[in-house]
Order: structure tokens, then C-alpha cells, then sequence
């Protein structure tokens, strides 16, 4: 402790005790990753020439968590590796297309150890994050338990946010941030505005209906305060999936508030935002594509310049790209996977993206066989994370959203619940019996003798 950072040893010894306590309550130290997963951190270990090198606690937390899974995975033989999901062979497929890409930039000279090396292993830990807890959850009882620490985990991101607008804060950011990171902080709200909203939309009941209706509500400041122009066309892009995964009865009503938001959007909005929203368009404009201009001095400018420049450097090597970070730090997602991995990590990161929306239809299919309000819950997570990864999608054209460590956490887990609501409720509907060893009857064969 006395060689290196208090801050730093105070989360090994944390992530280790977490580790520890994982083997035999990992319920509880699960609880403790999701709020470690925005509420954590971050440790700066030293300078680069192109950025700092920084560790986040819940990075140090979930090295532990996984090693202890993996301990414990050796030592019950039942347990199994992986439990078999749609998402597996895409994330594998993709990791294998940045190590193939990575090898490559690495043995061209494109990339550098150190920062590929940091990217790549972030890379893996989202998929970590899906891995794990598709595994952990077997019952009703920790996707409710997990869930709600989930939820809690986004109020108290909410109320910090909150007190970022009390202190006069002009872009807010989630807790920890450093400089601050509003686009990250727009894509997190995203995934929580999504399942509030879908949650109102299915809430069998008045009081819950209000709750999560006010919980929407004022979440939009929050969205708004950021000033994210990918958060607001994420948000925009999630308007129309609200009404289309609404039920029919409640369809009406769900396209009256959309139609009274965008009457009063421009009385309510604030001048920052408008002005915000404006910006790429307005001042001296220059053409970036045949059909669009842009102001030279914002950042939407740099980034279709970005773009043009990552093109050029694909055409070198289109099909296995330049390896992870052989195009520098690019501010937007899919010139950078292609830029990175190149025709085939694309198609790989395409196909994670298919399998995300293929997971939530088939828990789609199997709930509908349940009437009603019956399990509405699950029904609304399932809708209100479409409406999310939707949003998320359209996000990622301006920022890089599939490396933000407190959007694809977040995600992550919300799909792999999605992806045990099936396993779960048919363990819960049709619990397996387990039948008693069979007695084999053993002839008995008289002698004569009483001896024998």
C-alpha cells in the first residue's frame, strides 16, 4: 500500500473481498456490481500521450467477481461453463475478429500494446457482464432482487444529476466522471427512460401507472440538461417504438402524450438546447456530403471529417481493418468498427446487434402465452429495453456508445435478464420434480439354512 495509491489499494482489497464473498453469496456480490457499474470511481494510473490511463473500481470488482465465477464453476462440476444463448457465438465471433484485427495492426506497426491492449479488454468485460448474469440468474426471486438494485442504483444517478442542475451545472454528467461525460451520461438515460416509460405503458394498476409516469417525467430534464444531440436523436428514434409496443388500449392515450410533447416542445424546451440542436446548421457552413452542410466550427463538422478520413484508411485493409484503436479515438460507433475490425468484425458486431433484437422476440413469443396483466413486469423490461437498445443505436451515430463503459454495463445486463425471463418462468410455472431413486427389489433365495 505504501508503493502505490490509496485509492487504488482500497479497491483491490474491496474487489477482492467482493471476490471472496461471491463464492459463497454470489447473489449479493452481483448486487454489488450493478452499483459499482455507475456509481464507481475512476483511478488514474498514468499519462499517455493520447489520453490517461484509468481504472474504474468496478473494473478491479468485476476481475474478481468472474475469477471467483470461474473458481467456483471448477469446483461444482454441475454448474456448466456458459449457459447456450442466442448472443454467445456473435460476442465470440466479434472478440475473435478484433484479436485477428489487433494482431494484425500490431504487427504492421498501426496500433500500440498498452492502448489497444486497455480497449480490447474493455471490449471483453461487457460481454463479461452478459456472460455472468445469464448464468447467475436461475429464479424469479434474483431477477426481482436484481432489477430492483438496478432501479435503485438509476435513482441515485438521478438525484445526482438533479443536484447538477441545482449547482448550475451547464452539461451534466453521471457521478464520477471527472471532466464529465454528458454523452454518456444521454445514452445510460436512454435505457432507464425506455423502461420507465414502457413500465407506465404495462403497469396493471393506478399506483404504479403514476409511479413510473412521474419517473419518465422526470427523467426528460435530466435527458434534456445534457445537452447530447445523439442522446436527443436516441430519444426521438424511441418516440414511435412506445406507441407500436403499446397495448392496444392504452394506444390512444400513449399517442395523445406524444402529439402534447411535440406541440409544447418548443415552448418547454430551454434556449440552450434549442441553440444546441441548431449549431451544425447555423454560422459558416461547408459541404460535407453531396446533400448536407455543415458548420465548420461544431463538432458534428469534426466528426464527418473523421469519418471521411477513417474511409480512407479502411481502403488499406477492408477486411480485417486496423485493430482496435488503429484509426485513434473516434467520437462515433460505426466508422470505428469498421475502421477497427474492418468487413468482418462488422458483420460480426451486425449480427450481435440482430441477436439482441432476436432475444427479446423470443421472450416476447414465449410471455404472450401468459393473459392479461399476468407477469407484466417482465413484459415491459423486455419492451422498455427494445425501446432502449433502439435508442442506443441511433446514439452510437454520434458518439461512441458501444465502449461507454455506463451505457454497455447497463445494457449488458438488462440483456442477459431478458434472456432468463424464459428460463426463469418455465422453472417457475413447471418446476422440475425430482423424482425419488428407484428401491430395485432384490429376489432373496432361501437356503435352509437360518445361518444365511
Amino acid at each position: 500500500m505504501s508503493q502505490i495509491h490509496i485509492e487504488l489499494a482500497v479497491a483491490i482489497i474491496l474487489g477482492l473481498a467482493i471476490g471472496l464473498l461471491s463464492f459463497v453469496r454470489q447473489d449479493i456480490a452481483a448486487i454489488a456490481i450493478l452499483f459499482s457499474m455507475v456509481l464507481s470511481p475512476e483511478l488514474k494510473l498514468a499519462d499517455m500521450p493520447a489520453h490517461e490511463v484509468v481504472l474504474r473500481f468496478d473494473d478491479i470488482v468485476l476481475i474478481m467477481f468472474f475469477t471467483s465465477w470461474l473458481f467456483k464453476m471448477a469446483y461444482f462440476k454441475n454448474l456448466g461453463l456458459l449457459k447456450v444463448t442466442a448472443l454467445n457465438l456473435p460476442m465470440w465471433s466479434y472478440i475473435f475478429c478484433a484479436l485477428i484485427s489487433t494482431w494484425y495492426g500490431l504487427s504492421v506497426g498501426d496500433v500500440k500494446l498498452i492502448s489497444c491492449l486497455l480497449y480490447f479488454l474493455k471490449y471483453i468485460e461487457y460481454f463479461m457482464i452478459f456472460f455472468m448474469f445469464s448464468n447467475i440468474i436461475q429464479t424469479e426471486k434474483q431477477l426481482d432482487n436484481f432489477f430492483k438494485a438496478f432501479i435503485v442504483a438509476a435513482v441515485v444517478v438521478g438525484l445526482y444529476g438533479y443536484f447538477e442542475i441545482i449547482s448550475g451545472v451547464t452539461r451534466i454528467s453521471a457521478p464520477f466522471e471527472g471532466s464529465g461525460q454528458p454523452n454518456t451520461f444521454g445514452g445510460y438515460l436512454l435505457l432507464i427512460i425506455g423502461l420507465t416509460g414502457m413500465m407506465a405503458i404495462y403497469a396493471p394498476d393506478m399506483k404504479n401507472k403514476m409511479i413510473f409516469s412521474i419517473a419518465t417525467i422526470l427523467i426528460l430534464p435530466l435527458l434534456i440538461k445534457t445537452l447530447s444531440r445523439a442522446t436527443y436523436g436516441g430519444f426521438a428514434a424511441m418516440v414511435p417504438f412506445y406507441l407500436f409496443f403499446a397495448k392496444p388500449k392504452m394506444r390512444i392515450l400513449v399517442a395523445a402524450v406524444i402529439v402534447a410533447g411535440l406541440i409544447s416542445s418548443p415552448f418547454v424546451l430551454p434556449k440552450k438546447a434549442v441553440d444546441r440542436i441548431k449549431s451544425p446548421f447555423a454560422g459558416q457552413q461547408e459541404q460535407v456530403t453531396p446533400f448536407m452542410s455543415l458548420n465548420r466550427y461544431d463538432s458534428s463538422y469534426s466528426k464527418a471529417e473523421t469519418t471521411a478520413y477513417i474511409m480512407t484508411l479502411w481502403e488499406e485493409s477492408p477486411i480485417i481493418g486496423r485493430g482496435v484503436t488503429g484509426v485513434g479515438l473516434v467520437d462515433t460507433q460505426y466508422p470505428r468498427v469498421l475502421g477497427e475490425t474492418g468487413i468482418m468484425g462488422s458483420l460480426a458486431f451486425a449480427w450481435i446487434i440482430i441477436s439482441v433484437f432476436q432475444v427479446c422476440r423470443v421472450a416476447i413469443r414465449y410471455m404472450s402465452r401468459f393473459p392479461g396483466d399476468q407477469e407484466w413486469r417482465w413484459k415491459s423490461l423486455t419492451y422498455g429495453l427494445l425501446c432502449g437498445f433502439i435508442g442506443i443505436l441511433i446514439h452510437g451515430i454520434g458518439a461512441n456508445t458501444f465502449i461507454l463503459i455506463r451505457v454497455m454495463e447497463p445494457l449488458w445486463f438488462l440483456t442477459a435478464v431478458v434472456t432468463s425471463i424464459p428460463h426463469v418462468l418455465e422453472n417457475k410455472y413447471k418446476p422440475v420434480v425430482i423424482k425419488p431413486p428407484i428401491e430395485t427389489t432384490y429376489q432373496v433365495f432361501h437356503t435352509g439354512h437360518e445361518s444365511y
